[in-house]
């Protein structure tokens, strides 16, 4: 079992949303898909150096899918998360944490959903063909999740730019 400074195997194998997993224990995890424990340690390693660069209490609310058909999450190497702290500047500061980091291999959308509400995907063992890390933001536009390069300016920015409010 990974030792988290601020996370338990519990929130890991259990997250906010459930995943459909019936195993109860990390090792059963590392006996029975030892590919998906070992991408999901690695992927909450980075989560982790967020946590601790950020200094507020981070939420998984996913993790792990073995449901899903595809994706990251199949493997264990994406996490969804969100700040308890319910400030709406949490997902720039988490840009800027990244951005700093030392890490070159993630993807992180920050799926925007109001002012208040949403969540991060970040996923590793992840490049672009040029080899970049993404930075991308979703946001509801016309009841569709639209998803562009992120360029410092949030969801909220725009719409007090456009004068939407």
């Amino acid at each position: 079992m990974p030792n988290w400074k601020h996370f338990t195997e519990k929130e890991i194998l259990f997250p906010v949303f459930p995943n459909g997993s019936k195993l109860k224990t990390w090792h059963e995890l590392e006996n029975l898909v030892p590919n998906v424990a070992h991408s999901l340690e690695y992927t909450m390693q980075l989560v982790e150096k967020i946590r601790e660069k950020y200094n507020n209490p981070i939420q998984i609310t996913s993790a792990w899918r073995p449901k899903d058909s595809k994706g990251p999450h199949l493997t264990g190497k994406a996490i969804d998360f969100r700040c308890l702290n319910n400030l709406p500047e949490w997902p720039l500061k988490i840009f800027n944490i990244l951005e700093n980091l030392d890490e070159t291999d993630f993807r992180i959308f920050w799926e925007y959903k109001g002012y208040y509400q949403g969540w991060m995907h970040i996923d590793r063992d992840y490049r672009t063909a040029s080899g970049q890390t993404v930075f991308n933001i979703g946001y509801l536009k016309n009841k569709n999740m639209i998803y562009e390069r992120w360029n410092g300016i949030s969801p909220i920015e725009k719409t007090l730019k456009a004068g939407n409010v």
